[in-house]
This record gives structure tokens, C-alpha cells and sequence, in this order.
């Protein structure tokens, strides 16, 4: 990737130039457009943005809620044996879960989490070690201590 600075107003923008999939781009345009942004460095932005908040969060200390996904083929018996070790471990931290099926094979597990932000983070890491969970998201935000 390569860089370069451009006086823009106030704000000093760095000028990067990197390589995307044909596929990836289309897609990217495509979303750009529904979305409504004017440009690909709008967009690109806003997915920095996102990707440095959702990445970011666990550096800071403090109170969080939150939910914290989990898709795994639900034929699976260990993986649905580790996912309720784990609730058993972290019981402390989930204030409530609950289990769609989505397929014939799959299972979207919704927790919902509220905690010290440091807590959560080791649930999320135990949560990818374990084989055959096929996505993990989760959504967390600040907010004050209140009564658990």
C-alpha cells in the first residue's frame, strides 16, 4: 500500500492506494451507492471508521453491553457442548441468550453480554476457539454501571 499526504482545509488526508478483487470492487461500488455516499473514500472511510471501533473497544477499560453472535452447524455436538461450557464459565457476563435456528444445519447463537469491557473480550477469544464456529460477531457499546 502506498501513501501520500494531501492538504485538505483543515485536516491533513493521507492519498492510499491499494489493490481490490474485481468482485470485491463491484460490490463495494454497490453498496457505496445504496448507502448514498458520494465517492469510494467515502465509503472506505466509513468502513475504517467501523472496523477500528469494532476492533478498538477492547482496549478501552469500563462497562459495556452488548450482543455477541455465534453461527456453528448445530449437528455438531461438541461445538453446541463447548458454546454451553463456556455460558456455564461466563455466566457472570450474560445477561440472556437465546438460539435461532437459521437452516436445516444452522444455529445463530444471541448473546446478550453486559460487563468490564476486559471480561467480554476474553468471552469473545475463548468463543473463537472453538472449532467449527463458522462466524462470531458482536456488537458492544459503553454505558454506565448499573444494578446487574
Amino acid at each position: 500500500m502506498s501513501t501520500e499526504q494531501i492538504m485538505s482545509g483543515e485536516k491533513g488526508i493521507e492519498r492510499i492506494t491499494i489493490s481490490l478483487t474485481t468482485d470485491l470492487l463491484s460490490t463495494l461500488d454497490e453498496i457505496s451507492r445504496n448507502l448514498g455516499h458520494r465517492s469510494r473514500s467515502e465509503t472506505l472511510r466509513a468502513a475504517a471508521r467501523d472496523y477500528i471501533a469494532e476492533n478498538r473497544w477492547s482496549e478501552d477499560e469500563g462497562w459495556r453491553v452488548g450482543v455477541i453472535m455465534l453461527q456453528y452447524n448445530h449437528h455438531q455436538p461438541k461445538v453446541m457442548q463447548q458454546i454451553n461450557r463456556l455460558r456455564g464459565e461466563m455466566r457472570h457476563l450474560i445477561r440472556s441468550s437465546l438460539s435461532l435456528a437459521v437452516s436445516k444445519d444452522d444455529t445463530m447463537e444471541v448473546i446478550a453480554v453486559q460487563g468490564e469491557a476486559d471480561k467480554i473480550k476474553q468471552l469473545i477469544e475463548e468463543a473463537r476457539k472453538i472449532r467449527r464456529v463458522k462466524t462470531i460477531r458482536w456488537s458492544l457499546t459503553p454505558c454506565g454501571r448499573s444494578i446487574p
